[in-house]
């Protein structure tokens, strides 16, 4: 294992030694970074954490890896693929990071994480990899699902003779085939009849529907709370009668579900990283060959915190409720859903209309 070494477009990870012990106590001696473990670690308990990696390492070929900077070396923190055990009949793979404060809100921990992920399915033949996360830190929370994992559960974790509750995430091969298709690469659609239920066919996309059949696409709206709502401007061009500002959203592939999609398309398109419960349903209408699901999710975020998807979306707007509601055609809720949007509770109040 001491040759080991992945490396990203900003990161190299490698096995950890005993010269990465003032980076390790960095980490792991700072309180605010180990408020899930809640405690910072004695010196003893930072050298068992190396030993444990060395153990690891020497007895399943994986652990956690330092995480160093390409351009200068410095390590930064730790991530790597570890068995797990959650109260399953065998222990599970899993994807752990861990980051020093000042490397924090650089998508470090993001891509790190996600070449282990990858390291999993394409080396390791995984069907499939989890993040175990302490339910308060929501941080580690939003990089498991800007890497396309989703909420799979819970567990309560007993540590330090405290009871921690920790939220499971997960991601299966065939959900990470889908997140990590190439650039261009024709999706896969799950057809259903004008009742929604499914026909056990799926079309690519691009292709006609046949008769008689229908896909599922989502809108989320995303508000500030305080009366405004985000548009997205499309990358794509429009049709004239077409305006290239509207809601983030997209197809539901084949295999996902509505909500699931919601997250994943707000996400690519935005970069805003959500749970699937802070998205709230809002309704559907069916026009055309599509049943419409819409979503709304309450976001306060500055515009230049906001990451878009090349060749999708390319910049971003807060509108008043007043403007959104006057947007031409597109990819926007219909005027039904607007009107809802509009009188009915709870979605004023989540929007700030009242």
């Amino acid at each position: 294992m001491s040759g080991f070494q992945l490396s990203t477009a900003r990161l190299l990870m490698r096995c950890m030694n005993e010269e990465d012990l003032p980076a390790l106590r960095a980490i792991l001696q700072n309180p605010v970074v180990m408020a899930a473990y809640e405690h910072a670690f004695s010196e003893q308990e930072v050298q068992d954490w190396l030993r444990r990696q060395y153990m690891r390492y020497q007895e399943y070929g994986l652990g956690l890896m330092a995480v160093c900077l390409k351009k200068t070396g410095e390590m930064i923190g730790q991530c790597g693929l570890t068995w797990q055990d959650i109260g399953q009949s065998s222990p599970v793979l899993e994807v752990g990071y861990l980051l020093c404060q000042k490397a924090w809100g650089n998508g470090y921990a993001a891509e790190a994480a996600r070449a282990f992920r990858d390291y999993a399915f394409e080396q390791m033949n995984a069907q499939e990899v989890y993040s175990v996360i302490r339910d308060t830190n929501r941080a580690s929370r939003m990089v498991a699902v800007r890497n396309g994992m989703h909420r799979a559960g819970g567990m309560i974790k007993r540590y330090a003779q405290m009871e921690m509750p920790h939220d499971l995430y997960a991601i299966n091969r065939r959900e990470w085939l889908r997140v990590t298709a190439r650039p261009g690469a024709s999706e896969a659609w799950d057809l259903l009849d004008i009742h929604r239920n499914a026909i056990h066919r799926t079309v690519l996309r691009r292709l006609r529907l046949p008769e008689g059949c229908y896909h599922l696409t989502v809108r989320i709206v995303v508000t500030d709370g305080e009366g405004k709502l985000l548009l997205v401007h499309s990358a794509k061009k429009k049709r004239p009668n077409m305006s290239p500002w509207e809601c983030a959203g997209g197809a539901v592939l084949s295999g996902e579900t509505s909500l699931r999609a919601a997250q994943r398309e707000l996400c690519e398109e935005t970069g805003i990283a959500l749970d699937e419960s802070e998205l709230c349903y809002v309704g559907s209408v069916t026009m055309g060959n599509c049943h419409h699901d819409t979503y709304l999710a309450v976001k306060k975020l500055p515009l230049e915190g906001m990451a878009f998807q090349p060749g999708e979306t390319d910049c971003a707007r807060w509108v008043s409720f007043e403007e959104f509601e006057k947007m031409p055609a597109g990819r926007m809720p219909s005027p039904a859903l607007r009107h809802k949007l509009r009188t009915e509770q709870p979605f004023r109040a989540m929007i700030g209309l009242d």
